[in-house]
């Protein structure tokens, strides 16, 4: 068992920032730290902001599947997804 408990409604809802890792343009959403853009700018590495990209949902289950305890089941706040489980008992 994990000692904590991951933040995924805050991991998936974090601004996202993509690059293919040579020095080309490198994709962001607003809120992206000003330190982390600088370091990629300083790489060479031209900046696009975007203003959003990327869906994903997520889910934890900090003792597996099947499921023996209460799991984690996050959806995008970037779309109008939806996530959710059943129990088959």
């Amino acid at each position: 068992l994990m000692d904590s408990v991951p933040d995924m409604v805050g991991a998936v809802g974090a601004p996202r920032l993509h690059t293919t890792g040579g020095p080309d343009v490198a994709r962001f959403e607003d809120g992206i730290a000003t330190d982390e853009l600088q370091g990629l700018r300083s790489l060479g590495h031209q900046m696009q902001l975007l203003p959003k990209f990327g869906r994903v949902n997520g889910f934890y289950c900090p003792r597996g599947l099947p499921r023996v305890q209460t799991c984690q089941f996050v959806k995008d706040p970037r779309t109008f997804g939806l996530a959710v489980s059943s129990d088959p008992s």
